[in-house]
């Protein structure tokens, strides 16, 4: 049996498959050919390689299951990012790749995978070869025969270890920044304070006009007036005031 090249009528070409057997007629012999035209498989074969390449050229793990847990398939992508080559993890149970206190997260995805469920990606945390765990974001998906029957489970992992850490820096940097922005807007302790003018001494050793020293150092600004008692004392308008203060009343 061969695969060999076949010419259609319309001087097209298409891919078949050969098959000579010899028939013996008398005392002389004659060949019977059969071909088949293996144009749709050579087109699934086809694709099917491309889809491989994809897989193993993926910077993703792509790892395959059965639904027992056990590692079927393993890419190169899955390999830089756990450590493990595929002949170290094929055939071993996949929980190698998870840490002990993450081990719950399995039993519950493959029963909801079981009822034909959907797994929204999520992320989560797991152990490379060398014992260090790595962040990474899962999708989580069944693998099904011709049939719609169930198989496997595929798993692909996209490492966001960089994210998280960039998340956790960013996330410490904010809160160091409120933390400063606080101290800077809240004063705290004695403030030195001259008992004549009123000035407040700064850390620096500087006397400062005390409206100038609380708008620096807190959300505070002032509007200005004149008291009763002042105005009473300076100009003479405290009768005046309290006459409009009982007309208002």
């Amino acid at each position: 049996m061969v695969e060999i090249t076949a010419l259609r009528r319309d001087g097209t070409e298409f891919p078949v498959e050969l098959s000579i057997l010899p028939l013996k007629v008398g005392a002389s012999y004659r060949f019977n050919a059969f071909i088949a035209d293996i144009t749709e498989r050579k087109r699934a074969e086809g694709t099917k390689a491309r889809l491989a390449a994809i897989v193993e050229s993926s910077d993703d793990a792509i790892i395959g299951k059965t639904l027992d847990g056990i590692v079927i398939s393993w890419n190169s992508g899955a390999e830089r990012i756990f450590g493990y080559t595929a002949e170290e993890v094929l055939g071993q149970p996949v929980t190698m790749l998870i840490p002990p206190d993450r081990l719950d997260e399995e039993p519950p995805i493959i029963d909801r995978l079981r009822r034909g469920e959907r797994i929204e990606h999520f992320e989560t945390v797991r152990r490379r070869k060398d014992g260090e765990e790595v962040d990474v974001s899962l999708t989580i998906s069944s693998i099904k025969d011709e049939t719609g029957k169930i198989i496997g489970i595929s798993k692909i992992a996209r490492d966001i270890t960089e994210r998280q850490h960039a998340k956790e820096e960013r996330e410490r940097l904010i809160l160091d920044l409120t933390d400063a922005l606080a101290q800077v807007k809240t004063m705290k302790g004695l403030l030195p304070i001259c008992a004549s003018c009123k000035k407040i001494r700064t850390d620096e050793g500087y006397w400062k006009n005390i409206e100038a020293y609380i708008e620096e150092h807190s959300e505070a600004s002032f509007t200005h007036g004149i008291c009763q008692d002042c105005a009473q004392k300076l100009y003479g308008y405290q009768p005046k005031i309290e006459e409009k203060r009982e007309e208002r009343l």
